[in-house]
């Protein structure tokens, strides 16, 4: 991903200096001298011939001292380089740092060290040592593409995604087909929500260096959030024969099959993925949310359980394992976890609502009403929480106040299907009945199967006077009631068709 290589393959020469080439001395005084030695010691002739070999043999044996030295500093500079490698593959960067900063005292204009140095020092954190590093690689010879994809990497990892961005720019200016400048810009268009782009930039990796598991994930990262879920699946898929044990890959493509409706192999795949990684929170909070989507509450609390030990403050956990119980009929258990999420997020509306509507089963409606109007602040527009308020109000006596908040959402939503038939009932028990008729015929136009809205209907005629065509609304809702298997709402149709009959 980030384009870098521990391998010795298209490591560059290294460059030996001159070593220095000494020569005996031309001084003319000095030449006097050894003239008046040598008569001096004219007897000892063959052995000044002999000691003057040795010096010349030591003088002209003096530049190959030289380069020898030079090559050895070349050569141990180049183990301590390998060692450094050996000691980064390892994951002891600290070590690496040690060896990388030693082949450079003996080599100082070697980019590749400058290069190994910095990656080192971003997997320790030393940002601006990293960034130093890549820049002197490049100054001294390395790939300027991979010296300006290593600073973007290490601006991204430090949240600058704008300086990242300007990085992997660089980079692709100063090699077109450097596949990991744009697998790495990707990245960043995809943190920023920039899914076409990233999905560009991602492909553009493909083509260039292949099909790596890295680039497909994320491409599918990419894809799922534009909800191309059929395209995320064949990139995970393809992803996952490269790399079948990771359980990151099936938790997402778990994702992509949700997206398609496909709800069993979805499963499987949260399944396995949590098979290969008991850890992972992410595959607890997918299937928790996929059993609650198929109303396994008692499984799905289960894995909202297992994902809060491993993210203990996740809120999102805490509010669905809430929904989960309130759904079972339990709702104080629902209301400590609601109490957990919003004291880790208060600023969700529909926390709040969603707590009301437990205080409203505990009949607690002014904390009911009073959570409302907290969701209401935060999101005025919120209908749920309108909804919420009107009943909870009408519960307390408030029935003006609970129309008025139906009205807001007639206003918010002229075609809402719960508004007109609870707002039909507020207005049947007020005894506004052309108003309240009006209302429950708007609900059957919109939800023709709804017996409710017959049911409501015939109230109505049956208290304007209309017996007939009460008796024919309340005919209606037992045989819906009865399509649905609800024999007691049915026989409670039944009995008022009778009473009117009767009446």
């Amino acid at each position: 991903m980030d384009g870098r290589s521990r391998r010795l393959i298209g490591l560059e020469g290294f460059t030996l200096l001159d070593a220095e080439n000494l020569h005996p001395s031309n001084d003319p005084a000095d030449g006097q001298c050894a003239e008046a030695g040598a008569m001096d010691m004219a007897e000892d002739c063959e052995f000044q011939n002999r000691q003057l070999a040795a010096d010349l043999g030591s003088l002209g044996a003096s530049p190959a001292a030289g380069q020898d030295a030079g090559r050895q500093q070349h050569e141990d500079a180049e183990d301590c380089f390998h060692r450094g490698l050996a000691r980064a593959e390892a994951g002891d960067h600290q070590g690496a740092v040690v060896e990388f900063s030693a082949a450079l005292a003996g080599d100082p204009h070697r980019g590749q060290y400058f290069l190994e140095r910095a990656y080192s020092y971003r997997h320790l954190g030393y940002t601006y040592l990293a960034i130093d590093d890549f820049e002197q690689a490049g100054i001294h010879g390395a790939s300027w593409a991979a010296a300006h994809n290593g600073k973007g990497m290490v601006r991204r990892e430090k949240g600058d995604l704008t300086g990242a961005l300007c990085d992997f720019d660089a980079a692709i200016r100063s090699d077109a087909r450097f596949a990991a400048a744009y697998s790495n810009r990707g990245l960043c268009h995809l943190e920023r929500h920039d899914y076409l782009k990233a999905i560009a930039d991602l492909t553009m990796s493909i083509d260039l260096a292949g099909e790596q598991v890295v680039t497909l994930y994320h491409r599918a990262a990419a894809l799922c959030r534009l909800k191309r879920y059929a395209e995320a699946e064949a990139d995970l898929t393809r992803a996952e024969a490269q790399a079948p044990d990771e359980a990151s890959i099936l938790n997402r493509r778990g994702v992509a099959r949700e997206g398609q409706g496909k709800l069993e192999l979805a499963l499987e795949d949260y399944d396995r993925s949590i098979a290969l990684d008991p850890t992972l929170a992410p595959g607890y909070a997918n299937r928790a949310r996929l059993r609650q989507r198929r109303a396994d509450y008692r499984g799905a609390i289960d894995d909202y359980t297992r994902e809060l030990e491993f993210e203990p403050g996740s809120w999102q956990a805490h509010g669905r394992r809430g929904q989960c119980y309130a759904r079972l009929g339990e709702p104080r258990r629902a209301v400590l976890d609601l109490n957990a999420a919003l004291a880790r997020e208060d600023g969700k509306a529909f926390l709040f609502v969603e707590r009301a509507q437990c205080y409203g089963a505990l009949k607690n409606f002014s904390r009911a009403v009073a959570d409302c109007d907290e969701a209401l602040e935060r999101a005025p527009r919120c209908i749920a929480a309108l909804l919420e308020r009107a009943r909870w109000r009408e519960r307390l006596r408030d029935t003006k106040g609970a129309l008025t908040d139906l009205d807001r959402v007639v206003d918010l939503d002229g075609d809402h299907p719960r508004v007109f038939n609870l707002r039909g009932r507020y207005l049947l028990r007020q005894g506004s009945l052309d108003a309240a008729q009006r209302d429950f015929e708007k609900d059957i136009a919109l939800n023709p199967t709804e017996p409710w809205a017959y049911m409501g209907r015939g109230d109505c005629r049956a208290r304007l006077g209309e017996v007939m065509a009460a008796a024919d609304d309340y005919r209606r809702a037992a045989a819906l009631f009865a399509e649905t298997g609800r024999e007691g709402d049915r026989a409670s149709a039944l009995q008022r068709m009778h009473q009117v009959l009767v009446a």
